[in-house]
């Protein structure tokens, strides 16, 4: 069954997927290149640009550039060129695009490509006539044709509901009746639009014209997406299939091969796929080293080709490649009148005034005095002069280290200068073979306050160490006058001595001040000077003074800032000490000075006493005297909540329902409350009323197999024996067995509990005598007499091939079967024939139903039931044997788990393995299929599965299929609501 319900579900996909439909809309596609068009690949993307297009169509059906140049649109010509066919600037290609139909909305049509390149390998992309044209590549390296604008002209009648959406990059522009409604310009990533038609003012029923213009300029990637519910069509095709074509773009004797304006201007037409495509410009040639030049208006001018280039190369044309070859003239100068070679390279030639060869000596001189310049073999050398100077206009070499050669002031001489003076005063110079020495002379002058040192002026120099004492070889400088400096241990030793800053005052703080050494005194704020000690006070509000009892601990005190009112708040704002008053909110002044009563909770305000001189609490009063709320004071407020279905009785109390099966009501007297249950019969017998809880609602439920008679309800328990109203009013048992005869022979008429039953007999054909049984074996064959006496008639195949070293068979498929015996040999003085086989078209099930019978005898599925069966004496039909299998069960474990008792899964000819036996049921239940698996469900199987027998007399099979009216955890439902699942014949 799984696998039958796959080949369903593919089939259904498979018929839905052939019942699609489609639009194709025309296209013509113009392929460019950057080499051809500069707003194709610009190295920079201007992202989503809007506006780059005026609102309406042009008069030629494409869209008008509003202003140039743009960051991507060079000008006018280059824009046109997108969308008109401009030989040598694009090739034109036809291209169809394919919307299919949606599979979830019909109204819909789809069409997406995230990979969208689709003249690859054409236009300029094709190789063999454009073999050297730049490649583009995606993102993963692959190649593809980039750059090309697509434009497509339709019509659609306009219905309301329509919608277009597209995304996709590069540059979008739509028009509806002429108006442009998608404006995605520019070099961008996807970018996505939406259009709802019912915005647009459009009448419903008319036509109006649909252009769509689609440009990809750069690279990495291509997109495009199209989802609309327009039913697109052409309204009119040029003779070349295109769609509001101008017949411009396929191969005719006007525009292609035969067009003698092509000749005159030499352009080469070729068709390709009715496709006329045009080259640029040239004059190809088949003859070797012959050229051809287009003069424009005339056609190609042919002339032998002239290779030379230079009078310093010999050149030729080669036949065989049919290319120039150029061989160059080794040191050669090429003059107007000949070709120079030079010989000598320190005398090159060259070419003269007079056009002719003139020798130049090679100039190698460095512009350097210190270095030897000559010319060998074209190459120019320049060797140093040791020891040498240069000089502005002469060198100068030095011969005695210890006299130098030098510079004179204006370069132009040299002189001798002393090899070790360093012009300075501090140094004695010495001069030895040329290596100068320079010792610094020493002005030392033993004194350690003083610092020596050497002016280049001056000479030696002792400067004075300020605050410095000297001791012996020692200096002792004071540069902290906090901590003076002097000597100590005989003057061999400096110490610190710390300077006194003391003022004798216990509340200021004594310092030095480094490096200075003057002493500073800072107050103490807040202090009060102790003698020996201080108070500091660091907090106003609580004030430090010194002690009275000659102790040596500050004392506290606190500052007051009662104002002595009432109703006020009074604070000390520490640390500053200042004091501060706040009136106190909901706060009530008494008579008696200094007295406030502070409520903080209006349901309890506080107020005075009679006296004046203290505060007492109350509390608010709320009750409305209405016995139907709830009174209390919340935040202030008194708060008076209605009880929900309550009645105000007279004596003070309030009567609340509940719950409406029993209404509460005053009692007469007012002073209590009584119950009245609802009353939800509805006078019938056959039903019964009963009152849901709380809300009060009445529901009748029908008696099942109840009558009503007279007097009183007549239910049936047994269907097989209906109670009916007897003439008494009175009810009736009927113990008379239901009758349930069909009439019909080949059923099996059952009464059970719940009414009658006709079950089918397996292989059983009805006739006017009676039921003829049959298999599904077609080898021997049961039927009505085709004479028509309404009696059975039996039909053997016969499957003897008459040879003897054969075992024949007849299959269950109406064939014959005939299989070798081993090692069986055939007389030679029998004839042999040739076996017959007797095709039979039938197709039946050859499974064994059941094995519980005699070898002899034939098992049958019978309502369920196993039966033996074996053929009469005068072979006329079948008589059934009583006895039979014995009706026996077995146990399957449900779905569910729980376990449930069915009985066999097959039936004889259906093929169906989802029957079991439903007299094997408990009384109450009936035997249904629950997901594939028999199980004993109620008898009420409208939300559990068909009659599968039901199916078979129309030759079908039972399904279950969602209910599309379910609605689940409804109570009391007694409709299809109720089914989560409903059975099908299918």
């Amino acid at each position: 069954m799984k696998l039958l319900h796959v080949l369903l579900i593919f089939s259904i996909l498979i018929l839905k997927s052939l019942t699609q439909k489609t639009i194709k809309l025309d296209g013509l596609i113009l392929d460019t290149t950057p080499s051809r068009n500069n707003d194709f690949q610009i190295p920079a993307s201007s992202g989503l640009v809007k506006g780059l297009v005026q609102n309406n169509l042009g008069s030629d059906n494409t869209p008008v550039l509003v202003t140039v140049p743009t960051s991507t649109i060079h000008s006018y010509d280059s824009f046109n060129s997108w969308f008109h066919s401009k030989s040598g600037v694009n090739l034109p290609i036809n291209y169809q695009i394919v919307l299919t139909q949606s599979t979830t909305n019909p109204d819909v049509f789809t069409y997406t490509n995230d990979n969208f390149f689709p003249i690859d390998g054409k236009g300029y992309d094709n190789k063999t006539l454009y073999p050297n044209e730049e490649i583009y590549r995606d993102k993963t390296g692959t190649a593809h044709n980039f750059h090309f604008c697509l434009q497509i002209h339709s019509a659609f009648t306009y219905k309301k509901g329509d919608v277009f959406n597209f995304k996709g990059d590069d540059d979008v522009w739509v028009f509806m009746n002429k108006k442009l409604v998608v404006d995605l310009g520019g070099i961008h990533t996807q970018a996505s639009a939406s259009i709802n038609l019912d915005l647009l003012g459009f009448s419903e029923g008319i036509n109006y014209p649909f252009d769509f213009f689609y440009c990809e300029r750069h690279t990495t990637e291509s997109h495009i997406s199209i989802e609309s519910s327009l039913e697109l069509t052409c309204p009119v095709y040029d003779e070349c299939g295109v769609c509001e074509g101008d017949g411009s773009t396929c191969c005719t004797k006007t525009n292609c091969n035969n067009n003698p304006s092509n000749v005159l201007n030499c352009i080469t037409a070729q068709c390709s796929n009715n496709v006329c495509v045009k080259s640029e410009p040239s004059c190809p040639t088949n003859l070797a080293c012959v050229d051809g030049v287009c003069n424009p208006g005339v056609g190609c001018i042919y002339s032998k080709r002239n290779c030379t280039r230079s009078n310093c190369e010999e050149s030729t044309c080669n036949r065989q490649t049919n290319a120039c070859q150029h061989k160059a003239i080794a040191n050669c100068v090429s003059c107007p009148s000949q070709g120079c070679i030079t010989t000598d390279f320190c005398n090159p030639l060259g070419c003269g005034p007079d056009g002719k060869c003139l020798a130049t000596a090679k100039k190698c001189d460095d512009g350097d005095y210190c270095t030897r310049d000559y010319c060998d073999a074209g190459t120019c050398y320049h060797t140093p002069i040791p020891k040498c100077v240069n000089c502005a206009s002469i060198g100068c070499i030095t011969k005695d280290d210890c006299l130098p050669q030098v510079c004179s002031v204006d370069g132009k001489s040299c002189v001798t200068a002393t090899a070790c003076n360093d012009s300075k005063s501090c140094t004695d110079d010495t001069c030895d073979q040329g290596h100068c020495t320079f010792v610094p002379i020493d002005c030392d002058d033993k004194d350690a306050c003083t610092i020596d040192t050497c002016s280049e002026t001056g000479g030696c120099v002792h400067t004075p160490l300020d605050d410095c004492v000297a001791c012996t070889g020692l200096a002792c400088i004071t540069t902290d006058y906090c901590l003076e400096k002097v000597c100590s241990d005989s003057g061999t030793k400096c110490i610190e001595i710390p300077k006194d800053c003391d003022d004798g005052n216990a509340c200021t703080i004594d310092t030095c001040v480094s490096p200075i050494g003057s002493c500073r005194h800072t107050t103490i704020e807040n202090c009060t000077d102790c003698g020996a000690f201080n108070c500091i006070t660091l907090d106003d509000c609580q004030p430090l003074v010194c002690p009275t009892d000659g102790s040596t601990t500050c004392v506290g005190t606190l500052k007051s800032c009662d104002d002595n009112k009432g109703c006020t708040f009074n604070l000390c704002h520490s640390p500053d000490g200042t004091c501060s008053s706040a009136p106190i909110d909901d706060c009530l002044t008494c008579s008696q000075p200094g007295i406030g009563c502070f409520t903080n909770d209006y349901c309890h305000p506080v107020v005075c006493s009679d006296s004046g001189d203290s505060c007492i609490t109350t509390d608010r009063d709320c009750n409305d005297y209405d016995y139907c709320t709830i009174d209390f004071c919340l935040n202030g407020e008194c708060i008076n909540e209605n009880i929900v279905n309550c009645v105000n009785c007279t004596n003070g109390i309030g009567c609340t329902t509940t719950d409406f099966c029993n209404q509460v009501i005053c009692s007469e007297s007012g002073d209590s409350c009584v119950d009245v249950p609802l009353n939800c019969s509805d006078g019938l017998k056959c039903t019964i009323g009963s009152c849901i809880s709380p809300e009060g609602i009445c529901t009748q439920t029908t008696i099942e197999n109840c009558i009503e008679c007279e007097n009183e309800a007549c239910i049936t328990t047994d269907l097989c024996y209906p109670v009916g109203c007897g003439l008494d009013g009175n009810c009736f048992n009927n113990f008379t067995n239901f009758l349930c005869d069909d009439h019909d022979y080949c059923t099996s008429d059952l009464c059970t509990g719940y009414g009658c039953e006709h079950y089918s007999y397996t292989g059983c054909e009805n006739c006017t005598d009676g039921g003829c049984f049959t298999f599904s074996d077609i080898c021997n064959h049961y039927g009505c007499n085709f004479t028509g006496d309404g009696k059975c008639m039996f039909t053997r195949l016969e499957c003897d091939d008459h040879d003897p070293c054969t075992k024949d068979y007849c299959t269950y498929l109406g064939g014959c079967d005939y299989v070798p015996i081993k090692d069986c040999v055939t007389p030679s003085e029998t004839p042999t024939e040739s076996p017959t086989h007797s095709p039979h078209p039938v197709t039946t099930i050859s499974i064994q139903e059941c094995n519980c019978c005699p070898e002899d005898e034939y098992c049958l599925l019978v309502g369920g039931h196993e039966r033996c069966f074996k053929p009469s004496a005068t072979g006329d039909g079948f008589v059934e044997e009583t006895i039979g299998c014995p009706l026996t069960t077995t146990t399957t474990t449900t779905t569910g788990g729980t376990g449930g008792v069915v009985g066999h899964y097959t039936e004889s000819a259906t093929g169906n393995s989802h029957l079991c036996d439903r007299h094997h049921c408990k009384s109450g239940t009936e035997c249904h299929i629950i997901n594939g698996i028999p199980e004993c469900v109620p008898s009420n199987y409208r939300c559990y599965d068909c009659l599968d027998l039901h199916c078979e007399k129309m030759g079908k099979t039972c399904f279950m299929v969602e209910n599309q009216n379910y609605k689940p955890n409804i109570k009391g439902c007694n409709d299809d609501s109720c089914c989560k699942y409903t059975p099908s014949c299918r």
